[in-house]
């Protein structure tokens, strides 16, 4: 089995969101950490899709559980509209 490779994007010491990509199982994990904000989420995002091992179609986790905040309405609303 194929180990995930990470994508990180580095913040000081710690990368308050960082995405690992498993090709295949074909999942994006993205983990948040302490306070985290939309540009925080785009640049990993960025990162993911710009990753040659990132496919179209591939399921994306987020995973929250050491966020310490929760998404404005704004942030919401910027995700959708990066998405789309």
């Amino acid at each position: 089995m194929t180990k995930p490779k990470r994508v990180a994007r580095r913040i000081g010491q710690v990368a308050p969101v960082s995405a690992s990509i498993d090709p295949v199982k074909h999942i994006v994990t993205l983990r948040f950490m302490g306070d985290t904000s939309y540009a925080d989420w785009e640049a990993v995002m960025d990162a993911v899709l710009a990753n040659v091992e990132y496919v179209v179609g591939m399921c994306v986790v987020s995973d929250r559980r050491d966020a310490e905040n929760v998404p404005s309405s704004r942030h919401i609303h910027d995700l959708v509209g990066y998405l789309i």
